[in-house]
């Protein structure tokens, strides 16, 4: 572990030595908040770090920039991501400024191999889809019945509204902590169908249609949202045991349709550095933050 890098770190600051190889020039750490081990840790940082690249890559003025994951090697189990800090609100995004941009990623998105899915696990992969599917053919299967196709898009996988920041002065939206994959469009927009998040209003959902067209069957549109929440809704039950939402969940498989249901700079040399683990209690975090003399480039 590193404590004297007087180039890297500011006052009594403590980073390991495998987080200062990888942050960009001219920053300093001035606050660090927790860390966290888990055997877990790995592949979902690892996942985290390639999602949130394939997400920059695409729409990098919605996206903290990443900039590296990996392992330290004097700790078991501790592994860490390195990206971007923007100082965000978290109020409610703005209808319709959300919609469009998360049309635009969904629009403009090429999955690099034409398929669904991803190429790694990102805790939150096709595999619900796929449970969907053969669980309720009737509404995925006749997707792509009668010469019609589904295309692939880059969803970003969990998008409720902890996970979607409003930069205060410059009011541009951005999204983080993604588990991406490529699916269809709609799978995004399921979780905003479902009771227990805010973003269950209307508006977000409306006006997300206006920028993105439904898919055929039109008048079949809700039922699929309401489908896809279900996925929402379990990952929600595992975490939150005796809340009510697996039996929620369950009813609504078994029901049909009768549910129960930016281009901103970012603060000017600032870096998130996450050390992170799934466990029970959730992931715990170690937030790095960097004021630079420049902006990072």
């Amino acid at each position: 572990m590193d404590t004297a890098n007087d180039d890297k770190v500011v006052g009594n600051v403590i980073l390991y030595d495998e987080v200062l190889t990888i942050l960009p020039e001219g920053v300093k750490a001035i606050s660090v908040e927790s860390y966290g081990t888990d055997d877990h840790g790995e592949p979902q940082l690892k996942g985290e770090y390639t999602g949130m690249l394939e997400l920059y890559n695409t729409a990098p003025h919605m996206t903290p920039k990443p900039y590296g994951w990996g392992r330290v090697a004097s700790e078991p189990c501790l592994y860490f991501y390195v990206c971007d800090f923007i100082p965000l609100t978290h109020a409610m995004p703005e209808p319709v400024k959300l919609a469009k941009l998360v049309a635009n990623l969904h629009r403009t998105s090429v999955s690099p191999t034409g398929k669904f899915g991803f190429h790694l696990p990102t805790y939150d992969d096709t595999s619900m889809e796929t449970t969907l599917a053969e669980v309720i053919p009737r509404f995925i299967g006749i997707l792509e019945r009668d010469g019609r196709s589904i295309k692939p898009c880059l969803i970003h996988g969990d998008l409720w509204e902890t996970n979607i920041g409003t930069d205060a002065t410059a009011g541009n939206i951005y999204i983080f902590d993604a588990a991406v994959y490529y699916a269809h469009n709609e799978m995004e927009i399921g979780i905003w169908r479902v009771n227990h998040h805010k973003m269950k209003a209307k508006i977000y959902r409306q006006e997300y249609a206006k920028q993105f067209k439904r898919s055929d069957p039109v008048d079949e549109w809700d039922d699929r949202l309401k489908l896809y929440g279900v996925k929402t809704k379990l990952m929600y039950s595992a975490g939150v045991p005796g809340g009510g939402e697996y039996s929620a969940a369950t009813r609504g498989r078994s029901s049909g349709s009768n549910w129960e249901c930016g281009e901103s700079e970012a603060a000017a040399g600032t870096v998130t550095a996450r050390f992170g683990n799934i466990s029970s209690g959730g992931r715990r975090n170690l937030v790095v933050v960097f004021p630079s003399p420049k902006e990072i480039p």
